[in-house]
């Protein structure tokens, strides 16, 4: 008989008998995987959240709730494609003290001894910084995968009202949210586009929260694509914190904005209104500090650097308050220090003079 298929059967063999004190693998736990005769393949893999290893020509293969000789078996069965009588060896190096968490916000959590289903989602919710109530995850339908076997589902809010702390969680376990019901898809200037899914009761303002809220540039005008139809809301209108439907899409636009530097109050990136001008940038920006040089300030215009004195509008002279555009960049700079005070608390008489009445 050929000696690799002597040692393929007899690794077979002893595997088979030490399998039933063998352990079932959970996400996290790690591994070293031999193949005889090949030691090019010898690779230490760790199980993923999903619960698979992955080596070199077989790819990603099935762990979780396995033996090591249950998992060897199936490595064995998938290196077969490549090799005559492939004979592999899987040894458990260490396991997960971790809980992993699929659905809803994802990632890992520490188990401590004692842990139940609500310790456990009271540390998810501190790992992500987020309320479970505003994630994807329907925690009405929570279920915790145990060596390839699904427990419950349990509900969250059900067992925080009779004062249960639910099951007990062990190290390895899988806490699995499935999502919410309704998909709403969010894109535009919030800070993670994509898809959030909500409870039927749950506004279309919980949609924003759970995508991890809008950004700086954000109109406070939302569109709404609802039944086929656009229409434009306001954030806080009544449609705003009304239910959401399913296939609810929103959009949320940028507003233009400038950016206002320098020996400013409160410098940074100003929302861009109808007939803005270089002195309502500055007003917005928190105001000159005292060190700004009012006569000098640059002003970035469609790639074009001008300077400006506003200091001339009290004598009359409004074009050094030119109007600005999306994108423009204004700075002002440290100089010799003037009464900006005074002319700034002449804002009153100022708007007589400018277009509108705004500065």
């Amino acid at each position: 008989m050929n000696i690799r298929r002597i040692a393929s059967s007899a690794i077979a063999l002893f595997l088979l008998a030490t399998g039933a004190a063998q352990a079932a693998l959970h996400p996290g736990d790690k591994v070293q995987i031999s193949v005889y005769n090949h030691p090019e393949l010898q690779t230490q893999a760790i199980v993923d959240a999903q619960g698979r290893v992955s080596m070199p020509l077989v790819g990603a293969v099935p762990a979780q709730g396995a033996s090591e000789s249950e998992l060897a078996a199936r490595i064995q069965s998938r290196l077969a494609s490549y090799m005559r009588y492939p004979a592999v060896d899987v040894t458990l190096m260490s396991q997960s003290s971790d809980m992993f968490v699929v659905g809803g916000p994802g990632g890992t959590v520490p188990y401590r001894p004692g842990d139940t289903l609500s310790t456990a989602l009271t540390d998810v919710e501190t790992a992500c910084r987020c309320s479970l109530d505003e994630s994807a995850g329907d925690t009405s339908r929570i279920r915790i995968i145990r060596n390839g076997v699904a427990l419950g589902p349990f509900d969250a809010a059900q067992l925080r009202n009779a004062g249960d702390a639910g099951p007990a969680v062990l190290p390895g376990d899988t806490i699995a949210f499935a999502n919410r019901p309704i998909a709403v898809a969010v894109k535009g200037a919030v800070k993670e586009p994509g898809t959030a899914y909500l409870s039927a009761d749950q506004p279309l303002s919980t949609a924003i929260a759970q995508l991890g809220g809008l950004t700086a540039a954000a109109s406070n005008q939302v569109l709404l694509r609802r039944d086929g139809q656009l229409v434009q809301i306001a954030e806080g209108s009544p449609e705003f914190s009304a239910a959401a439907r399913p296939g609810d899409q929103l959009t949320i636009p940028s507003e233009e904005h400038i950016q206002v530097m320098g020996a400013v109050n409160s410098g940074g990136q100003i929302a861009l209104k109808d007939d803005f001008t270089l002195v309502s940038a500055i007003y917005l920006a928190g105001g000159p500090n005292k060190w700004a040089n009012l006569r000098h300030i640059m002003v970035r215009h469609r790639g074009i650097t001008s300077t400006y004195d506003i200091t001339r509008m009290q004598h009359g002279d409004l074009s050094e308050n030119p109007a600005l555009e999306d994108g423009d960049v204004v700075f002002v700079p440290e100089g010799h220090k003037i009464d900006w005070r005074s002319f700034f608390q002449d804002f009153i008489w100022l708007r007589f003079l400018l277009p509108n009445g705004r500065l």
